[in-house]
């Protein structure tokens, strides 16, 4: 009984093999070589052969590697290396027959994201550098909020399947956020490399469309109405804060009345995220008020409905004030059915002995960062 246990614990020692193959012994040879980078040996690359390693073989300190049993017939060797944040891989086809050295098995420069330095408030330009891999199939270019980013993870914004296509414009992102970018090569079989992770923190947009008012059709602001009669407001080109036009109000000292006037900026949902911290801002003037003028903001998200938060800007009596500031910062409440922000400035004036002037300009609501 004893004699049967040890032959059978011989059998299965004999049949644990690192590389399995049903190859005969005469038919089995090594491959071995050396794996080297801008001519210094990798340290610790991970070498196998597909379909013959069980798992990959670690280059030693001096790039050498040694993979035994390999059965005789066309194989591809894989050499792989991570460093950093970056992957590169090697494929070599080879044709055993004997034992093989492999020297100098040199790795390609692994795909490289440069910095993102031209950036607008609708456009990032990625740019990378191109590969020169024979086995090349296509970019693949990976987006995600987080520096844990792969393939996995990311969000794929582009594929490109030209060898010299390395640019792209990102139009597709949010106002005041980081992002993260990677770039992969790859081939029939999956990744050649893996680029450099880099970010970039997008600018604050302005929500509100020509918030400047220097886009002007039929001598009226582009993106702007008013309730009240049109003829008390103007575009001044006299005294405007910045660039060439401010909108104007003036109400003559006949004109009476409580939210009889006013300026309304609808802004669609889609421009703006519910939940995050925003900042409205602008710049104001005005002339002489008397008691119980008031000049005021309402921000709603119905038309007809109540103001999700309203301010007095300025009360009278006032004397007359050149460009002044204001801004305020609050979070953006989630839009009603409606699909649609409003922004109304409105006036309410009593029976003044003088007519009132009001000018506003650079209305800009802006996400916040983090």
């Amino acid at each position: 009984m004893k004699s049967i246990i040890f032959f059978a614990f011989i059998m299965i020692f004999l049949s644990c093999n690192k590389n399995e193959t049903n190859a005969p012994k005469s038919e089995l040879f090594t491959v071995s070589g050396n794996v080297v980078y801008q001519n210094q040996p990798v340290t610790n690359a991970k070498v196998s052969i597909q379909n013959v390693t069980s798992s990959p073989i670690s280059t030693d300190a001096d790039g050498y590697f040694k993979i035994l049993n390999v059965p005789k017939g066309n194989h591809r060797l894989v050499v792989e290396k991570e460093t950093g944040q970056s992957y590169v891989r090697l494929n070599k086809d080879i044709a055993v027959d004997q034992n093989m050295v492999l020297s100098s098995l040199v790795l390609p420069d692994p795909p490289y994201l440069y910095d993102i330095r031209e950036i607008t408030e609708d456009s990032l330009k990625i740019v990378w550098r191109s590969t020169i891999d024979p086995d090349f199939r296509e970019y693949k270019l990976y987006r995600h909020t987080s520096s844990g980013l792969d393939e996995t993870t990311g969000t794929l914004i582009h594929v490109a399947t030209s060898m010299t296509d390395t640019i792209f414009w990102d139009k597709t992102f949010q106002s005041s956020t980081t992002y993260y970018y990677r770039v992969y090569v790859m081939d029939d079989f999956g990744k050649l490399g893996g680029s450099n992770i880099v970010s970039v923190t997008t600018l604050p947009k302005n929500v509100v469309e020509n918030g400047d008012f220097e886009i002007i059709q039929n001598q009226w602001p582009v993106n702007w109405d008013v309730w009240g009669s049109p003829t008390k407001f103007s575009i001044d080109s006299s005294g405007a804060y910045s660039g060439n036009y401010s909108f104007k109000t003036r109400l003559e000292i006949t004109d009476q009345g409580v939210y009889s006037w006013g300026i309304k900026h609808v802004i669609p949902a889609s421009r703006a995220e519910a939940g995050e911290q925003y900042k409205l801002s602008f710049y104001y003037k005005h002339n002489e008020m008397e008691e119980n003028y008031r000049f005021e903001f309402w921000f709603k998200i119905n038309n007809s409905g109540p103001s999700v938060f309203e301010e007095n800007i300025v009360l009278g009596p006032q004397i007359p004030a050149d460009w002044t500031y204001f801004e305020r910062e609050f979070t953006m409440p989630s839009p009603s059915l409606e699909n649609a922000y409003y922004l109304n400035f409105t006036f309410v004036k009593p029976n003044q002995n003088i007519p009132a002037e009001y000018w506003i300009d650079d209305v800009k609501l802006e996400k916040l960062l983090p």
